[in-house]
């Protein structure tokens, strides 16, 4: 019997592939999805600044048109407050070697241009020493455009100062006038005939009509 002889075969080795590699997904930036919000918030803030700055611009209009208003149609108290002003404003320029002024007052009888005004100053004189004072005013107005009054101006009141400190009869009369007409003051018959005496005492004929004329009108009265 023949004897078979098997002769092994060396075995093929067997090709194993690698595992394929996971498609790799293209990425989107990270800030991409952010763009529209992105987008919408700039909107937004563009928006609110553009109505800020509107509405800012219409405020500023509003307040320059109410400046304008209160410049040319003042209140009576700015007009008050305006009267004060134009005579501490007037004794610090014109009263020489001003030290202080002690007191300021505004006599609000009728409108503005009836107003009077004092102020009481101190100043050093020509022998260095401290002199106190006494200053009249009397005001006048200057209108707006429709007539109405848009600011008051201050005037020293040299006829009382003529009056009351030099007595001068002719400025004593013409006080007793201004107290007569209520032009300048207050209408008052009793400080008319005050002035009018003292300028009669010193002669003025003016004077002396005017206290005949008060006479008739009191003997009317009665």
């Amino acid at each position: 019997m023949d004897t078979i002889l098997f002769v092994p075969v060396p075995a093929k080795p067997i090709e194993v592939s690698p595992p394929p590699e996971p498609t790799k997904s293209k990425a989107n930036p990270w800030w991409k999805p952010t763009v529209p919000a992105l987008m919408v918030l700039v909107a937004l803030v563009g928006f609110l600044t553009y109505k800020f700055q509107e509405e800012k611009a219409e405020r500023n209009a509003q307040s320059e048109m109410t400046d304008f208003q209160l410049k040319t149609h003042p209140t009576l108290a700015m007009l008050q407050t305006n009267a004060l002003n134009k005579i501490l404003e007037d004794c610090s320029n014109n009263v020489v070697g001003l030290q202080r002024i002690v007191k300021s007052s505004v006599d609000e009888h009728g409108t503005p241009s009836n107003w009077t005004g004092t102020a009481t100053v101190e100043f050093i004189n020509k022998v260095g020493g401290i002199e106190r004072k006494d200053r009249w005013y009397v005001f006048d107005t200057i209108q707006n455009e429709t007539g109405g009054i848009m600011d008051v101006i201050a005037f020293e009141d040299l006829e009382r100062w003529g009056a009351d400190e030099l007595g001068i009869a002719d400025d004593q009369y013409k006080m007793g006038m201004r107290y007569l007409e209520g032009h300048h003051a207050w209408t008052h018959v009793d400080m008319a005939r005050e002035y009018f005496q003292k300028a009669a005492a010193q002669g003025n004929q003016n004077s002396i009509s005017a206290l005949n004329h008060l006479g008739n009108a009191d003997s009317h009265i009665q």
